[in-house]
């Protein structure tokens, strides 16, 4: 079965909305329950696809259309799964504050060992992680060239971090931090933003990078104004959760084909992947489009 590698890197800050909550973030983001780590739904991801692969209305595409046959149908008539298959957005590498350098782009052992399960990234441009605290403080791992690293410390946010030693020369030689962040550059190689991964990269404990992610969302404040009384309406003010800009996810796109979706000279996976990057390598997720929100590059691989 064929599968590819998508990347999506968010231009504008993203909300994937979770519904209501109860403490003081009003519309928080979809998080996973165990990691709290950001994610996108695969049904989100799929329904973003549909619309700019197809603009015809509900219920007015012709029968065996293209967009039936690769994401499916669900109407009153007629029921069919696609031969499109999506998994959801996982986490890849998320920017935080940095005190020298601007911002890190930080990722974990977590992640990067589910990105090299899931073919995102090679085995082989993984290092050796050595995370373990020195003198009661946490260390983070960079490369020789990191732009966020003063005096052998990195402090993140309001987190200090001690840089962790080199590990000792092995045989045959381990990856090291420059070879992890040349394969995650590859990822969108000729973006002027991420190419700068390199002088922007840490890896983090699994524990940190949780921490990260709960508390470095943006919050953004929302009001409506009553015209007549010029003052907020009832229920019309609360902070909505955004996942911000720079931020790296990855999926995985694979095909099923059944007696009644027969062969056809491209595979479908050919024919997505023709027609999104011809559209620009560019779609819109999740909520607030008419505000700029969910803007997002696209870049495809075949899986590692």
């Amino acid at each position: 079965m064929q599968t590819k590698v998508l990347y999506l890197f968010t231009r504008t800050p993203l909300h994937i909305g979770a519904g209501n909550s109860a403490g003081y973030v009003d519309s928080p983001v979809q998080r996973e329950k165990h990691t709290s780590f950001v994610f996108i739904p695969a049904s989100s991801f799929k329904g973003s696809c549909v619309d700019l692969w197809d603009t015809a209305p509900d219920g007015q595409r012709p029968e065996n259309s293209d967009t039936e046959i690769l994401f499916g149908a669900n109407g009153k008539t007629k029921q069919q799964a696609g031969q499109l298959i999506f998994t959801e957005g996982r986490l890849l590498a998320f920017p935080v504050r940095s005190a020298t350098g601007c911002f890190a782009w930080i990722t974990s052992p977590l992640l990067l060992r589910r990105a090299v399960q899931d073919g995102a990234l090679p085995a082989a441009a993984i290092p050796k992680f050595n995370l373990a605290p020195i003198n009661g403080q946490q260390s983070a791992m960079a490369t020789s060239k990191s732009a966020v690293v003063h005096n052998n410390r990195l402090v993140l946010e309001n987190e200090p971090f001690v840089l962790a030693p080199p590990l000792a020369p092995t045989s045959p030689p381990t990856a090291s931090m420059a070879d992890l962040a040349t394969a995650l550059q590859k990822c969108f190689p000729a973006d002027a933003i991420w190419s700068e991964i390199l002088h922007h990269l840490a890896v983090v404990s699994d524990e940190m990078l949780s921490h990260f992610v709960e508390t470095s969302c943006e919050l953004s404040p929302h009001v409506a104004i009553s015209d007549h009384t010029g003052t907020a309406i009832k229920g019309g003010l609360f902070n909505q959760e955004n996942v911000p800009a720079e931020t790296l996810f990855y999926l995985t796109i694979a095909e099923r084909r059944t007696a009644t979706q027969p062969l056809d000279v491209k595979s479908p996976i050919t024919k997505f992947v023709e027609k999104i990057v011809g559209a620009g390598g560019f779609i819109q997720i999740g909520a607030d489009a008419t505000t700029g929100l969910g803007q997002c590059s696209l870049s495809f691989q075949e899986s590692a």
